[in-house]
């Protein structure tokens, strides 16, 4: 079969092999019109095109011995060289040169590189190839000469030292990406250059060196305050949760008078975790009104209990005169979701059928619709979102619908959803893993050992996979030390995961340490306030004849918990209060 790339090559090859030949009437200036002539001099003026010669029927028997070979390995490549070799279309060489970096093949993929620049002089995107196949050789003096080129080739200093350190980044050893860049900037005398600098701060945020980063950063900001790179250093220092210096660099842009709100906004947010509200409020009322300043408002408010304000910002949201009527809609939306608005919040996700909102529109719809009792109409707003959708998209839906469905109470027919899924994406570890968890609902735990045992073969790390059939085995079976080396090795893993620890200490209890038991279950409190959680720690301390502090946990987790099946039934089943 031909692959998508050999389609392409042979068809460049055989549509020049066909202009080369044919022939067909002469066109003289006579039979030109005027608009003809002016259409030719503008598009030459704006656009130069290379003259292509004809194409040597050499060319050709090597792409087709190529392909014979089924395009893989060094055989095939050499008859790709070959081509590109003999061949006086630039476009051939770069499809070689791309085929031998996906095959990571990387001296071929610099001859090809070489031999696509001889044809169309000045390529950036050439340069970028043989720098990108040197670093992977660890040539550091090709590599500095292909970066360099393709510095001075590019026609915007920033972009080619952002380039370059997109580049270096991708090599395994540090010190040599370190080496190049300082021996680029001593070439190129960029010291003192900010977009180098830059560059530089790139690279050091690439390799995991944050404080280095920001000083980089902070030098370049020295030479130029540009508002780009002010925004760049104050997202390093949030990162490094250095919130009042980014709160600076966040206010600085917004003294710039950019016109652009999105500082703005970071400083009403960096503002609002430091639990300065007034300050946030007061930032918030200076900006012109628009959809994201009345729905930071109007967020704001609501999560500062004052929703009767709130519901007065959504009012004037929900009447603006949007820019961009797909955003507006979904901030709209989100607004209304989130004061309980819940008629409104779908009548505005419904707006929105197409760009980049649609399916985040459509899944929000359709949780919402589940919770005011529309499961019908539910299901089949994701059923038309999965219509010549995305795998991923197809995915999200149908996980929503057996969530949907599970929270219905409707299992089997979440089991049904599920499995139909799986039909289409049969190696979806998310689908599986939903599907496993109903199982174990439905009392089938050999498809949901069967479900999170094929996730483990397609990803052996998968901890919330070890944990759940850690966590089944131990609460359904007497299979506890197999179960302990399941929630062992998903506690390496995930150490702090409050439903790991849950599951360490539930299956320690199983094994008979209830005092063993203990630690790891008010540590998984500490993380989450969950009432299994809560259950199995009121039956530990009942084990350990702690009956008085038993049953003040569990009286005061009913008080906020009152149905939760696992409370009632720990003190069904344990008589706490008889």
């Amino acid at each position: 079969m031909i692959s998508r790339l050999q389609f392409k090559l042979l068809t460049v090859l055989l549509v020049l092999l066909i202009a080369g030949c044919a022939t067909g009437p002469e066109t003289g200036p006579d039979q030109e019109t005027e608009a003809d002539r002016e259409a030719a001099a503008e598009q030459a003026d704006s656009d130069p095109q290379p003259i292509r010669e004809p194409v040597d029927p050499d060319v050709l028997f090597h792409i087709m011995a190529a392909e014979r070979l089924g395009a893989q390995g060094e055989e095939a490549l050499d008859h790709y060289l070959e081509a590109a070799r003999l061949s006086e279309d630039p476009e051939v060489a770069e499809q070689v040169a791309r085929m031998a970096m996906g095959m990571e093949e990387w001296e071929r993929a610099v001859e090809a590189a070489h031999r696509w620049q001889e044809l169309a002089p000045g390529s950036v995107t050439a340069a970028q190839v043989k720098a990108s196949a040197w670093i992977r050789m660890g040539d550091s003096e090709s590599a500095a000469d292909a970066l360099y080129e393709m510095i001075q080739a590019s026609e915007n200093p920033d972009r080619g030292w952002q380039m370059v350190a997109v580049l270096l980044g991708a090599a395994e050893d540090r010190e040599f990406a370190e080496e190049l860049m300082t021996e680029l900037m001593d070439r190129a005398d960029a010291k003192d250059d900010f977009s180098a600098l830059w560059g530089q701060s790139v690279l050091a945020w690439r390799m995991d060196d944050i404080p280095l980063a920001i000083q980089r950063a902070e030098r370049a900001a020295e030479v130029e305050a540009d508002p780009e790179l002010l925004i760049w250093i104050a997202q390093l220092h949030v990162s490094e949760e250095n919130l009042e210096q980014a709160l600076d660099y966040f206010n600085q842009v917004r003294a710039m008078d950019t016109g652009d709100i999105q500082a703005d906004l970071a400083a009403v947010e960096i503002l609002r975790q430091m639990n300065r509200d007034d300050e946030a409020l007061e930032v918030i009322r200076s900006l012109p009104e628009s959809t994201e300043s009345l729905y930071t408002m109007g967020e704001f408010l609501a999560d500062t209990g004052r929703e009767d304000a709130a519901v007065r910002v959504w009012e004037r949201l929900a009447t603006l005169d949007p820019e961009q009527e797909d955003l507006h809609a979904f901030y709209t939306a989100q607004l209304a979701e989130q004061l309980g608005m819940k008629p409104e919040a779908i009548g505005w996700f419904s707006r929105i059928d197409a760009g980049q909102f649609r399916v985040r529109a459509a899944l929000r719809k359709a949780w919402l619709l589940a919770e005011e009792d529309q499961v019908d109409q539910a299901r089949a707003v994701l059923a038309d979102l999965r219509v010549a959708e995305s795998p991923d998209t197809m995915e999200r839906s149908w996980l929503a619908e057996g969530q949907i469905l599970q929270d219905a109470g409707k299992h089997d027919e979440a089991m049904s959803i599920l499995s139909e899924a799986l039909t289409t994406l049969s190696q979806s570890t998310m689908l599986l893993y939903s599907r496993a968890l109903v199982a174990v609902a439905l009392d089938d735990l050999s498809l949901a050992e069967q479900d999170l045992r094929r996730i483990l073969q397609l990803d052996t790390d998968h901890a919330m996979a070890l944990n759940a059939l850690g966590y089944t085995l131990t609460d359904r079976t007497d299979r506890h030390r197999e179960a302990y080396r399941l929630i062992s090795r998903a506690l390496e893993l995930e150490p702090d995961h409050p439903a790991v620890l849950d599951s360490m200490g539930w299956v320690k209890y199983r094994l008979g340490k209830p005092e063993e038991a203990e630690p790891y279950l008010r540590q998984a409190l500490a993380g989450d306030d969950n009432p299994e959680i809560l259950a199995h720690l009121v039956e530990v301390l009942w084990t350990l004849d702690r009956h008085e502090e038993a049953r003040r946990l569990l009286a005061d987790s009913l008080k906020r918990h009152p149905n939760d099946r696992h409370l009632v039934d720990t003190r069904d089943r344990l008589g706490v209060f008889e």
